[in-house]
Parts: structure tokens; C-alpha cells; sequence
């Protein structure tokens, strides 16, 4: 029987045993006049009560169709979900660690270099003192002049 007797039921509920005891008509006076009168309001429950009366006619069941329609959707979300389809979780997981390292690297590789406003010397650069070499001379193009070595701010480096 269902959930609801078929008098006492929600007045805007029909189940599908109320559609048996109307369509055999063992519904009282008052329960009748319910199950007609959602059945006008009602295109579903219209249509439910033809495809029952259909069902009776072809010779079967509801619970027999309903178990049967019930295997048929197993049988599809079992192969729906077939593993073989879906990718595991750990292959995104690793595609998308690999991107985010490229990324990475990329932008460490062509990020802009900020330089300092105060020019600092690279290491071991020998300094100058510019008051320690005197007054500026012209040079004949191939000769240099040595650098005398206590004119040096700094010491140099030996390589």
C-alpha cells in the first residue's frame, strides 16, 4: 500500500497505489472524487494512469518494469564511470606541477634585473684615485703609460 492512505493522503499527492485501487475502483466515495480531481488538474497523472492502464492491457507488471528499468540504469552509470575512461588523479596532479615548474623557471629566467642608483664595483675591480694621477696628458695613439702602483686605492687581485 502506499506511504499515504489513498482518503487521508496529501490532497495534491497521488502514488502509485492510488492509481491501482482507482483504476480496479476500490476507492471510497470521497477518495475517488480526490484521485479525479487531481487527475483534471494534473497532465501527469493522466498520462500515469494511461501508461498503467497501457501496462495492464500488454499483460505486465509495475514492479516488474521498474526492476527492470531500475538494472538498465545500473548497467549504464557502471559503464559511465568505467575507470579506463577517467583520468586518474594523479596524472593531472603531475601535469600540473610540471606546468607550474616551467612556469616558474620562465619567469625567473626573463624577469626584469632592477639595478641599484648606486653603482657599486664588482668584486675585485681595482680602484683609482683620480687626484693621485696628476694633470691630464695627451697620449700618442699606441703608447700607454704604466700605472705606478701607489696610486692604487686598493690592492690587486692576483689570478
Amino acid at each position: 500500500m502506499s506511504q499515504f492512505p489513498a482518503a487521508d493522503g496529501p490532497p495534491d499527492y497521488l502514488s502509485p497505489d492510488d492509481l491501482r485501487a482507482y483504476q480496479a475502483g476500490q476507492l471510497t466515495g470521497a477518495a475517488q472524487h480526490r484521485v479525479e480531481r487531481l487527475l483534471l488538474e494534473n497532465p501527469l497523472y493522466a498520462d500515469a494512469l494511461e501508461g498503467l492502464e497501457a501496462l495492464r492491457a500488454a499483460g505486465g507488471n509495475l514492479g516488474g518494469q521498474t526492476h527492470a528499468l531500475h538494472k538498465a540504469l545500473q548497467v549504464r552509470i557502471r559503464e559511465a564511470a568505467n575507470p579506463r575512461r577517467l583520468m586518474p588523479l594523479w596524472v593531472a596532479m603531475l601535469i600540473a606541477s610540471v606546468l607550474l615548474v616551467l612556469a616558474v623557471a620562465i619567469w625567473l629566467i626573463y624577469r626584469p634585473v632592477r639595478h641599484s642608483s648606486a653603482h657599486t664595483p664588482a668584486p675585485g675591480t681595482i680602484l683609482l684615485d683620480p687626484a693621485a694621477l696628476g694633470p691630464a696628458r695627451a697620449v700618442a695613439p699606441g703608447k700607454a703609460t704604466p700605472v705606478r702602483p701607489d696610486t692604487l686605492v686598493g690592492k690587486p687581485r692576483h689570478r
